[in-house]
C-alpha cells in the first residue's frame, strides 16, 4: 500500500483511511505460513500471502485484486484453494473489480 509513486500512495492512504481495518490474527498468520510452506505462492510474496489469508479467515466472498503475479494467478489458484482448504477456509473468490462487475 505504500509502495510505487508517492502521489498514488497518498492517493491511496487516503481512501482507505476510513475503512475498517482487519487485524493480523494468530490464525492469519497460520494461513499465511501454509501458503508459504506449501508453496502455493513463494517465499517473496509473504504479504499476498497475507490478503488471501485475511480473505479466507474473515470469510470474503470476494478479493478483488490486480496482482496477477501471485494473487489472482491461474497457475497458482487451485494450490491456494487446496492450502486454504486443509487449514480449514475457504478461500474467496479471487478476481478483478472489472470481473466482479
Amino acid at each position: 500500500m505504500e509502495e510505487g509513486n508517492e502521489e498514488a500512495v497518498q492517493r491511496r492512504l487516503k481512501f482507505i483511511r476510513p475503512l475498517r481495518w482487519l487485524q493480523v490474527t494468530s490464525e492469519v498468520m497460520r494461513l499465511t505460513r501454509a501458503l508459504v510452506t506449501k508453496k502455493a505462492l513463494p517465499p517473496n510474496a509473504a504479504d499476498d500471502a497475507t490478503h488471501i489469508a485475511l480473505g479466507a479467515v474473515y470469510r470474503m466472498e470476494f478479493l478483488l485484486t490486480w496482482n496477477f503475479t501471485h494473487i489472482n494467478n491461474p497457475v497458482t489458484e487451485e494450490q491456494v484453494r487446496f492450502v486454504c482448504r486443509q487449514n480449514g477456509f475457504d478461500c474467496p473468490v479471487i478476481c478483478t473489480p472489472d470481473q466482479l462487475l
